[in-house]
Formats: C-alpha cells, structure tokens, sequence
C-alpha cells in the first residue's frame, strides 16, 4: 500500500504543474461549491449530467477542506493510481514481468491519468472503477476454484456498480465483462444464475445507496433529464476520430522538436485502439484455448472503456478512454511473451510506457510557470488568466450585487473567483450540459426580463446553444464595459 501512497504524491505533484482548466474542471469545482456551501439541491438546483458518485466524494471535500481545485486534482490523482494498480495486478497475474509490469503501470499514470489532458472527475472515477473490473473478470477466468470465482463475481459487481454510479454509460458498457468471464468457465445453469443473482443484488444494493439522497431530495424528475435522457446527445458537438489521427500525423512531422513530444504521446491515444485489436487477434489465432478466451476478454473489456470517447473523440476524451487500449495492449503482451523470442524487441516494447510517462511528465513540467497561483480557488495550480480578467470580474461583482448568470464557458472560474451565485441551475452553459429544457428555459428567461446577465464570450458553434445565444443578443443591451466579460441590462417586462 505504502509504494502506492508514493505513486500519488508524485503523480500528484506532476499534476500540480498543470494549469487549472477554466471550463470543465472549474464548472466540477462550482458543482461542489453550490452543493456544500450554498445549499443547492443536486440536480434539482444544480445541473450534473452523471451519476452522482463524484460529486458526493467532490462536495465531502469541499465540506470539510474548502472547494479548492488542488483538492479535487489529489483526489483525481487517486482514481488514477486505481486504474494503474489494476494494470499492474492485470500484468502481474498473466505473467508479463516485472519490467512489462512497470511499463503499463508508467503508461497509465502518464497517459491514462491525463497528463497534459486531465479529464473530468466522474469520468476518472469511472474509469478507474472500470479499470478494477476488468482486472477482476480477467481474476474469474483464471480463478483456480469455483468459490474463488464466486468472490470475484461479487466484488466485480461491486465494481460494475461504483463506475455506473460514477459514469452511468462507462458501467453499463464494462458489465458484461465479468458476465462473459463467468461463462468461460463452463458453469453449470443453476449455479451460474445462483452466482449472477447474487452479483446482481451486490450490484443493485450499492446503486441504491448512491441514488438513495437523489430519491430523499426530490431530484429524480431533473435526475432523469439530466443524466439518463441528456447526456446520450452528443451529435450536436460530435467530433470524428479522424480528426486526432491528423492532429498526430501534423504532429509526427515535428518529431525532431523536443516541444511536439508531449503532443504526439497524447495523439498516441487515438492509434492505441487499434494496436490493441492487431495484438489481440494475434494472441487470438495463435494461442492455446485458455489464451483465446482471455484475448476475447480483453477485446470486449478495451472496447467497453474505449467507447467512452464515442462520439465526441476530442483529445481529452480519448486520452481518458486510451487505458482500456493499454490494458488491452497489456494483455495481449502477455499472452504473446513466450512466442517472441528475441530479447531486444521484448525490451524495446516494455520499455514505450515508461519513456511515454517521461515524455509527458516533462511536458507537465514545463508548464509550471504557466498562469496565475494565487486566486482564492486555485492556489498552488497556475490559472491562466486573459488582460484585465480579475478585475473584470470585480466589475461584474459590483455591479449586479454578486448574483448573476454568467453566459460563457468558463462561467464557473468567474462564479468562483467572483464569489457569485448563479440563480439558474446551469453553471456551463452549452448546448450539451443544459438538459431537454434549459436552454429554452434560459431563453424564456431572459427575453422577459427575469434574469441578470453577464456576457462573456459564446463556446460558438456546434456547442453554442442557439436559442439562448438569440435571446441574448437580441434582448440585452451592455450597461457596463468590463472586456474581457460584460454586464447587461436586462429589460423588465411591462417597462
């Protein structure tokens, strides 16, 4: 455990070298924020497009330490030592070697924890719970007893159930993993409904416990718009993946510029899912029985936590999505250990992770002087910050008496250094985070004068929502000047 403890604080300080991201990790920060110290209701007053385990753990922290984005980063850094350990057991337990264990390990930290391209917090919880349960379907197949494999199945179940409280799309996509491992060992019909009844009650209990406070809230009705009709509409800001592979080809152009390598190991990402699939079916056509069923494994385990950059594959996304690619990888590196028989190769290959986290720790480094260390929010992260940003933001305080919409990507870093309050439940607003009717609502709002506004800058299009954006221009007039954000006059119905 201590070695562990170990990997974080270093993974940890790595990512302190990381600008604070004004858009998605400051908008997490204010979910927390409005929930443990402004009384908001999840979901009913605060808009969350996933399930709710994040942010319990995310408020708890802002309860008791201060929402402060450096907390939120050492908890993010703890789902990734997750989802590394579960490499590592991964490797460990199909016999890859210590030098091929360290390399996943290195890779995971590095690419997978987000180095460079840190993702959202539910999405790491997610994924680093997706992680465990492929680590344990890979334990079912290999389990030397029936009641070894019982135990497993339940603490997969477990495991399926925390990543779907996470990400409720990640765990639907990883629970058939374990299923399909239970099949490969043959069992009998009656015990095997006996086992996956029993998992299923594990796995139903605990979704229980992290839904129970959305049910004793009154937040069911917002719950089921926001994170069960919501999020599966992506199409609107749909990004293809052959848009990364271009990035990366321009990017290997440069190769000779030390600058562009941290790029190209994050562009990596985009072709991991493909290595995988060519090492998989290699280990698949060319391997004894009980290698084929975990080379199938792996395939549907990488395909279930890969598919979580589907269909808006941007950096970020895929990069977060790149560890069901490597555990794959790992996998099939250790089915095909035996059958590659010159050293050098073996070597050169275990040695990618560990020269990827270097690359990319390098890179984090470089940015340590990156932006500002000193806003209230943000202390010890670098938040880079446009000319005349912070007073702006005082501004805007002053003027609206520190309630205030604020209609721009990066509203949350504004409501959180401000010390505003949003009087609408959406502090991001774009087309996919405001849920079937917000941006109606929104629209509505402010076309009849009900809402104090700031104008800061529009996402613009695909994600820019339309409507709202209209109701914006067409129905406000600036009274303050405060570039880079602006206040607006809202006009009062009936004047």
């Amino acid at each position: 455990m201590l070695p562990w403890v170990g990997v974080w604080a270093v993974l940890l300080a790595l990512h302190c070298c990381i600008p604070a991201v004004t858009w998605d990790e400051t908008w997490f920060a204010q979910v927390t924020e409005r929930v443990a110290h402004q009384g908001a209701v999840p979901y009913r007053d605060v808009f969350f497009t996933a399930t709710p385990l994040s942010m319990y753990i995310g408020v708890a922290a802002s309860a008791l330490i201060g929402t402060q984005l450096l907390v939120l980063r050492a908890i993010a850094a703890a789902y990734a030592v997750v989802a590394a350990a579960a490499g590592w057991s991964v490797a460990g337990r199909l016999g890859l070697g210590r030098v091929g264990q360290i390399s996943l390990t290195a890779a995971l930290l590095g690419l997978g924890s987000g180095l460079g391209s840190p993702p959202s917090h539910y999405t790491a919880l997610a994924i680093a719970g997706a992680a465990v349960v492929f680590d344990l379907a890979i334990a079912i197949a290999l389990a030397p007893t029936d009641s070894e494999t019982r135990r497993l199945a339940m603490a997969a179940a477990a495991a399926v159930a925390v990543t779907f409280g996470a990400k409720q799309n990640i765990g639907v996509y990883i629970a058939p993993m374990p299923v399909v491992a239970l099949l490969t060992r043959r069992p009998r019909p009656a015990d095997l409904a006996g086992t996956l009844g029993r998992a299923a009650a594990i796995g139903a209990t605990v979704v229980g416990f992290v839904l129970a406070p959305v049910v004793l809230t009154g937040g069911v009705s917002a719950f089921v718009d926001q994170a069960v009709a919501s999020p599966g509409d992506f199409s609107p800001g749909a990004i293809p993946w052959s848009d990364g592979l271009d990035v990366l080809g321009h990017d290997v152009t440069h190769i000779t510029d030390p600058g562009r390598w941290p790029a190209i190991v994050q562009g990596s990402a985009f072709v991991l899912p493909a290595v995988a699939v060519i090492l998989l079916l290699l280990a698949f056509f060319g391997g004894a029985y009980r290698d084929r069923q975990i080379a199938v494994l792996a395939l549907l385990g990488g395909a279930a936590i890969s598919a979580h950059a589907l269909p808006r594959s941007d950096g970020t996304h895929v990069v977060a999505a790149s560890v069901g690619s490597m555990l794959a990888i790992g996998v099939a590196a250790s089915l095909l250990r035996t059958r590659v028989a010159f050293p050098p190769v073996r070597l050169m290959f275990a040695s990618l992770g560990g020269v990827a986290f270097v690359v990319l720790a390098a890179g984090a480094m470089s940015q340590v002087y990156v932006g500002n260390r000193n806003l209230p929010h943000a202390r010890g992260l670098g938040v880079p910050l446009r000319p005349g940003e912070l007073d702006a933001i005082a501004k805007v305080r002053d003027a609206t008496g520190g309630t205030v919409f604020v209609y721009s990507p990066d509203a949350s870093h504004i409501y959180l250094y401000g010390g505003l309050r949003n009087p609408t439940p959406y502090d991001f607003p774009i087309r996919t985070a405001l849920g079937r009717s917000g941006e109606a609502d929104l629209a509505a709002a402010v076309r009849a004068g009900r809402l104090p506004l700031c104008l800061g800058f529009s996402y613009g299009p695909p994600m820019a929502p339309v409507e709202l954006d209209d109701a914006v221009r067409e129905s406000l007039t600036p009274v303050l000047d405060a570039q880079p954000v602006c206040v607006l006059e809202v006009p009062i119905s009936g004047q």
